[in-house]
């Protein structure tokens, strides 16, 4: 009943050739998108380091406009964001994971401009971020607001937003392949074919029209040097290196939600709280100018073995409190830029460590594959780390060390933190943060399993009173509440039969004589979690209950994990048993 209400928009794209169609033309809308940003950028960057600049020292000498301009930048971004779009919070990557995983496609239109104008404001005045989650934003609002104006269907709308994303990446690096690859590890977290063929269209598509815009087909806002193949026996070497940005990815991201912890708690204006963060940035600049921007230019030299090691190590930590000084404190941008910069400098540092001690000859190899390390490390998306780095060098002499760095720098990041810090983020937004979806049942949240509709018990409620709704009820675990609602225990529908059977009719027994002790899930619980305490308590219902109110918010039980784990369309077990939102 639902398609036959869609109407003509609706029926275009149940085709697969109109669905690909439809994927080329967002992908090329967040192409010409991913290229005018990174002009608007370097346009507002290049009038304030040479006229704007000449202008005030001809009126103060000493002007210092390496330290005033972040200020300024960031606070006119909070400014014109909060006032004229009304966002008062930065949207990033895991706000797009959010929309496309619930397959909402509700990003507002005025996403776009507001990312747009605030993330141009920050990163063109020297903010130390990066440009490709804001780009990710964009991309996703093009395909979301596509999806609403023909009035899709949910999978159709995850479709077009999960497509704008993967063309803005493709065409910010020239990299359909890393586009492709962002997309389905991040955004979808699902690798099935029919979610493949639209993804790689628009990356495609998103690829084309940079290049075509640009001029050349060679054209690359980011581009390495040629990769300096090290010799086959320092192979091994690059598994150190993954340990290291492992280090680095989890410094940076600790860092940086602490700094986001502490500017909240500054009672002053949203503008004053990001100028201060910008304020902190240029002074740190003053010292460290490679803190300014995104850094590739200093990335370029790293990988090309033109920095000392001193320079890239003292780089790597002020970068690391730059960024976190930037985007804690409000300033508009991403976080991707930053995790290869710091991939760079760390690994180069590495490399000019090793070849201190004479164990490399081609110490500039380790900058190059410490991008993709710490990027897979902070990230937990390992092959888009890996396609990354081989389309940036354009070499596949790459693959042998980035893929032993990549897969230590992932297992060691797992072993300092069970998720990345995209998927950390969803969680704490209430979406489901799971890496790859069918990679098995960890990573399902209790709260995509649990069913909402079910009976609870009041303590004092007689058992004969009880009766009807017990034996009508669709459970056979009544979570036991108090007066204010919070949970005492459970009655297991087992003892209330045996209740009724040994105890005289007239007996005064109230729910709370039968409550159990028995084992409790949040929403945030796996459902790994879930299934071991089902094995080992033996209870055949969970009560899943909300941490701050203590109060039920829904039951799991072994049939609500074996219809998610098996759904052929994804996690959709929100309504009662048997049915899907």
């Amino acid at each position: 009943m639902e398609r036959a209400a869609l109407g003509w928009p609706g029926r275009l794209v149940r085709l697969p050739a109109r669905s690909l169609a439809l994927a080329a033309g967002v992908g090329a809308a967040a192409g010409a998108v991913s290229v005018g940003f990174w002009d608007a950028i370097a346009a507002l960057w290049a009038v304030l380091d040479f006229p704007v600049r000449r202008f005030l020292q001809g009126l103060w000498p000493v002007f210092p406009a390496t330290m005033i301009y972040p200020a300024v930048g960031a606070a006119l971004a909070v400014a014109v964001t909060s006032r004229l779009f009304r966002f008062f919070r930065r949207p990033g990557v895991p706000t797009v994971m959010l929309d496309a995983r619930n397959r909402w496609a509700k990003l507002p239109g005025a996403l776009l401009p507001a990312t747009f104008v605030g993330s141009v404001l920050t990163i063109g005045s020297g903010g130390s971020a990066g440009r490709e989650a804001p780009v990710v934003a964009m991309g996703g609002t093009l395909g979301a607001v596509v999806a609403r104006a023909l009035g899709l269907l949910p999978r159709q709308r995850q479709m077009l937003v999960a497509c704008g994303t993967s063309a803005a990446v493709a065409a910010a690096f020239n990299a359909p392949l890393a586009g492709v690859f962002f997309t389905l590890e991040l955004v979808l977290g699902d690798f099935r074919v029919t979610t493949l063929a639209p993804v790689m269209v628009a990356s495609v598509s998103g690829t084309i029209v940079c290049r075509a815009l640009e001029g050349s087909p060679d054209v690359g806002h980011f581009r390495l040097p040629p990769f300096p193949y090290p010799p086959f026996r320092e192979t091994l070497l690059f598994l150190g290196l993954g340990i290291l940005a492992a280090v680095i990815a989890e410094l940076f991201s600790s860092t940086n939600r602490l700094s986001h912890r502490l500017f909240s708690r500054l009672s002053v204006a949203p503008e004053l709280r990001a100028a201060l963060g910008g304020l902190g940035v240029g002074a740190l600049a003053l010292a460290v100018p490679q803190v300014l921007g995104n850094g590739y230019e200093w990335i370029v030299q790293a990988c090309a073995g033109e920095l000392p090691w001193q320079l890239m190590a003292t780089a790597l930590l002020a970068k690391i409190v730059a960024t976190s000084l930037t985007l804690g404190s409000g300033g508009w941008g991403g976080d991707l830029a930053p995790l290869l910069f710091l991939g760079a400098m760390g690994g180069g540092a590495y490399g000019s460590a090793l070849a201190q001690l004479g164990l490399s000859e081609a110490p500039a190899a380790f900058s190059v594959v410490g991008m993709g390390a710490v990027l897979a490390a902070g990230t937990r998306a390992a092959l888009t780390s890996m396609f990354l780095v081989l389309e940036l060098t354009g070499s596949y002499q790459v693959v042998p060390g980035a893929l032993l760095a990549i897969a230590a720098a992932s297992l060691a990041a797992r072993s300092l933190r069970r998720v990345g810090m995209y998927h950390r983020e969803v969680r704490e937004l209430g979406g489901p943060a799971y890496e790859v979806q069918g990679q098995g049942l960890a990573s399902i949240p209790a709260r995509h399993l649990m069913r909402p509709e079910f009976v609870t018990l009041q303590a004092g409620i007689p058992l004969g009173q009880a009766l009807p709704r017990l034996l009508s009820a669709p459970q056979v675990v009544f979570p036991v509440v108090d007066a204010d609602g919070r949970v005492m225990g459970a009655v297991r529908l087992a003892a209330v039969k045996a209740a009724l059977w040994g105890l005289p009719e007239e007996a005064p027994v109230v729910a709370a004589d039968l409550a159990e002790e028995v084992p409790f899930l949040t929403p945030a619980a796996t459902s790994e979690e879930a299934a071991e305490l089902l094995a080992l308590s033996g209870v055949e219902e969970l009560v899943v209950v909300d941490p701050q109110t203590q109060r039920p918010v829904g039951l799991v039980d072994a049939r609500d994990i074996l219809r998610a784990a098996f759904a052929g369309e994804g996690v959709e077990v929100l309504g009662p048993r048997g049915s899907r939102n």
